[in-house]
């Protein structure tokens, strides 16, 4: 198909010009890797070593363990875990939040023994416990300012632990705060594209996904245990210094 006489001059001509920069660019590509192994330090193997690739001063880390955890009933079996055994502090962020989400459903006595509020309630007896969602917006968009207000207000009336929510008023009139993590001692986060709540969709679901009622929520979020634990710790306290003015949070645990 490609011979000159289905080509003709014009055709050959342009053919011959793509494969020339073919090789231009295979040569180009081989001297950077040729000059990317003479810069390299001895004994420094990965890529990240660079610190062009981190510009912001926070490098990729190498140690961890990072475990994908698909759907809710898998995540929130874990947080629940996690919740019970925690030493030193818990931090939460989010964009929204239901106090009485309960975090498992395999009996109907969970619906209430595992609500989350009580679940925090129950950490906050041993230890400090931080949550920061949005302020919500003013107008139109969901939820509203006064929807994160109540959740702000039933969580404080309702613990009588060492639990503090606050919201987060620093984004633009058109923007919101859609980060979802937690940090628990320090030791494991999570993060990951689920917020502890029902709201516009119930978080919970299986890996069977049987059909509820209302918007069914099929997501996931990972468990990070490592050095990375510490660096969402840090987005953590930056999140609610900026957003309080206060740095008068537990400090970082070993």
């Amino acid at each position: 198909m490609y011979s000159g006489r289905v080509l003709g001059p014009k055709g050959r001509h342009r053919l011959r010009g793509l494969f020339e920069g073919l090789l231009r660019t295979h040569d180009a590509y081989a001297r950077w890797r040729s000059r990317a192994g003479r810069r390299r330090r001895p004994g420094r193997e990965w890529w990240s070593d660079e610190p062009r690739w981190f510009p912001g001063g926070t490098p990729p880390r190498q140690h961890n363990r990072v475990t994908p955890l698909v759907d809710g009933e898998s995540f929130f079996a874990q947080l629940r875990e996690e919740l019970s055994g925690a030493q030193r502090y818990v931090f939460i962020i989010g964009w929204c939040l239901t106090p009485d989400i309960p975090l498992s459903r395999r009996e109907p006595a969970d619906l209430v023994r595992t609500r989350l509020l009580d679940l925090l309630n129950e950490t906050a007896q041993r230890v400090p416990v931080r949550v920061l969602l949005w302020a919500g917006a003013p107008f139109l968009l969901q939820p509203t300012t006064g929807t994160m207000r109540s959740v702000q207000r039933e969580m404080s009336e309702r613990c009588k632990g060492d639990l503090r929510c606050e919201l987060d008023r620093t984004a633009r009139l058109s923007h919101c705060h859609h980060q979802k993590a937690i940090v628990v001692d320090g030791r494991v986060a999570f993060v990951g594209g689920m917020d502890l709540t029902t709201y516009q969709g119930d978080r919970w679901d299986t890996h069977g996904h049987p059909l509820r009622v209302g918007v069914n929520w099929h997501d996931v979020q990972v468990r990070v245990e490592g050095e990375a634990v510490a660096d969402v710790e840090v987005n953590f306290r930056q999140r609610w210094e900026g957003a309080t003015g206060q740095s008068d949070l537990p400090p970082p645990a070993p």
